[in-house]
């Protein structure tokens, strides 16, 4: 049996309205943290048409945007959100230092409140 022809139309390319576009990178900032990978991936030519050819719409953020105001927002959103629940609560924080591989030095948090942990790292 032979298959019929068909047409393939596409919607045209609309840009992301402000609050769309920062869900969009917070979602993403997101995917690149829990996938562990670099931010300086988000600059890799493959990388950047996978993302415009199927979010048409998304202004892709450079790394330095990334690991910046994005990454900042979420920190800020996290503390809040920390903060709201932790209100009243007895808590316990942990807090560890030590050297990634190219020597910068980090910080790593765990935060225990109303029998929940978070672990946080600066």
């Amino acid at each position: 049996m032979q298959q019929q022809t068909f047409t393939v139309i596409t919607a045209p390319s609309v840009p992301f309205n402000t609050e769309q576009q920062l869900i969009f990178e917070d979602q993403l900032l997101q995917a690149f943290v829990s996938a562990g990978w670099p931010f300086t991936s988000i600059a890799d030519p493959k990388v950047r048409k996978l993302l415009s050819d199927f979010i048409p719409g998304a202004k892709l953020p450079s790394r330095q945007r990334l690991s910046s105001q994005v990454l900042t927002r979420e920190v800020v959103r996290i503390q809040g959100e920390l903060r709201a629940k932790a209100q009243g609560a007895f808590a316990t924080m942990q807090c560890d230092g030590y050297k990634d591989i190219s020597k910068a030095h980090l910080i790593a948090f765990m935060y225990t409140a109303t029998h929940k942990v978070c672990n946080l790292s600066a």
